[in-house]
């Protein structure tokens, strides 16, 4: 089993919607358009809810993962993630996560000491090419 894990951002909506709604940075649209067209679920890395299903109807907040950078919180988050992923999909064998280092890399550590492949495609690429990287590798949508 395979999923891909997208990063919240900043920007938000200002009225509750689905996680899939809710953000509304270029660079979060473009990475959920790529998860979308992958053949396995995605879900939302999110500060505060830890892993979010697209559909769940969240309000907007703001909590930020960057000033707990290795202090406990992180690893609180880290912990609520992969219990979420191994309750939804107990057969986990990869992870795609589009998100920052401070995301990807608590989660990474524990993904593959558990035996699970993490795919990190965005890695050291500054937002630019992050997003060039994505429109590079999503299927345009159809023309209406």
């Amino acid at each position: 089993m395979s999923v891909t894990l997208v990063a919240c951002g900043s920007a938000k909506q200002d009225r509750p919607v689905p996680a899939r709604d809710l953000y509304t940075s270029t660079l979060f649209r473009l990475s959920r358009r790529y998860a979308e067209s992958q053949p396995c679920p995605w879900y939302v890395l999110s500060a505060e809810h830890a892993l979010l299903d697209p559909a769940r109807v969240t309000a907007p907040y703001d909590t930020r993962l960057g000033p707990f950078r290795g202090a406990p919180p992180i690893h609180a988050w880290t912990a609520r993630v992969l219990d979420a992923l191994h309750a939804a999909h107990p057969d986990l064998r990869t992870v795609m996560i589009l998100a920052g280092h401070v995301y990807v890399d608590p989660l990474r550590r524990r993904l593959t000491a558990a035996g699970v492949t993490v795919l990190d495609p965005l890695r050291g690429l500054g937002i630019g090419h992050r997003l060039a990287w994505l429109k590079a590798h999503t299927p345009s949508p159809p023309n209406r």
